[in-house]
């Protein structure tokens, strides 16, 4: 399914997309801060940016 959009447009959805997922990023690291007590925050910290970065890695191969 395409849809053909004047650049503007995909500026616009690209820049949108963009925004919820930084948003959402950062939730994320709200969220793992503060239901961690303090001697393992930051492993738990750690440990979701690095499930982060493993989904970021590999939704492109599998959806793509």
């Amino acid at each position: 399914m395409a849809v053909r959009l004047p650049l503007v447009g995909i500026y616009v959805i690209i820049f949108v997309t963009d925004v919820f997922v930084f948003s959402s990023q950062v939730l994320v690291y709200a969220f793992v801060g503060a239901n961690h007590p303090s001697a393992m925050r930051a492993t738990a910290m750690g440990f979701s940016a690095g499930i982060g970065r493993l989904g970021a890695i590999s939704g492109p191969l599998l959806g793509g």
